[in-house]
């Protein structure tokens, strides 16, 4: 019992600076301290050039050859294609239309590209953000590319394909997962000034996004009232995701560093890129955009209680 209790005050105390910096930023947006122009256009540089800036970095550090095609990389998308799939197929059950797809996006659409590399380096240092960076570049594309079929699948309005692909395309995050892995592939280098300066852009990402989730958890809708769904949407994404990833990656025997990249792949909040794009759909924002909320406020403790777990029991390796 000793044991646990001081793993899980190490586990806090490295996850409490990542948290502190969200509640931060919740609590600079409830003292007015940033203006709504000035937080889109925050969000605007973090998700369009600085969060790119850091994947594309991440990804031509070192050639990933070797890692891109390893287990736990195969194993990371199999699990996300089964995540989409599964949730999808709980989602199609529900009479509304405007439910299915914000639904789904919460269930299988999580935060990793900011909270859960925050976490891997905390935890697991550069070599675990690395791996993670890894990881990222192949589930993301595949998060963005199931959310805009979603969407356009139950959106009023049929599917057209040209549309469809530039949708998916035109994201900077998949567009550097791409050059990205394009670049370490074939092993192609860049001047240094310029790659110094992605590197100083990709080291602010981190700390402003951040804050920026931070500022959201007020802007977003209420708690109050919150329902079933999206009450059942948060346990499949922060208790049955990252059971199931844990699961899947002890059944493979994947290494004590990519079993701990597969949880915070798995345990990570609900993205709130979720909930942009289900407000431009028009479909249930209020649905998601709770699902948001209690996710990443929940996760603070399920990912704390996952990570005690897995140490104690000697998955991952140790930390702290």
């Amino acid at each position: 019992m000793i044991q646990i209790i001081t793993l899980l005050i190490t586990i806090i105390s490295l996850i409490t600076p990542v948290f502190a910096l969200i509640f931060l930023g919740a609590a600079l947006q409830a003292g007015s301290f940033f203006s709504e122009n000035f937080l889109k256009e925050m969000n605007q540089f973090i998700y369009k050039i600085s969060l790119p800036c850091l994947v594309f970095y991440k990804l031509i550090e070192r050639p990933i050859s070797n890692g891109l095609f390893s287990t736990t990389s195969i194993l990371a998308i199999g699990l996300t294609l089964f995540s989409i799939l599964g949730t999808w197929l709980i989602a199609s059950r529900f009479s509304k239309n405007e439910d299915k797809a914000p639904f789904a996006q919460g269930c299988y659409r999580s935060n990793y590209a900011i909270i859960g590399l925050v976490l891997a380096s905390e935890f697991f240092g550069q070599a675990g953000l690395r791996e993670a960076t890894i990881l990222l570049s192949l589930t993301v594309p595949l998060y963005n590319l199931a959310a805009v079929f979603l969407l356009e699948r139950y959106s009023e309005k049929p599917i057209k394909l040209g549309l469809f692909i530039i949708s998916f395309l035109k994201s900077p995050i998949t567009l550097a997962c791409f050059l990205g892995l394009g670049f370490s592939v074939m092993e192609l280098s860049m001047p240094n000034p310029l790659l110094t300066s992605i590197q100083f852009l990709s080291q602010v990402t981190l700390p402003l996004a951040l804050i920026s989730i931070g500022s959201k958890l007020l802007t977003g809708p209420s708690l109050i009232g919150t329902s079933n769904k999206a009450l059942l949407c948060v346990f499949i994404k922060l208790i049955i995701m990252p059971f199931l990833f844990v699961l899947a990656g002890l059944i493979i025997q994947v290494p004590p560093l990519q079993l701990g990249i597969l949880f915070l792949l798995g345990a990570s909040p609900t993205s709130v890129a979720s909930y942009v794009m289900t407000q431009s759909y028009g479909a249930n924002d209020m649905l998601i955009g709770r699902v948001v909320v209690l996710s990443t406020l929940a996760s603070s403790i399920s990912i704390s209680i996952g990570l005690t777990i897995l140490s104690f029991l000697n998955l991952i390796p140790a930390f702290g």
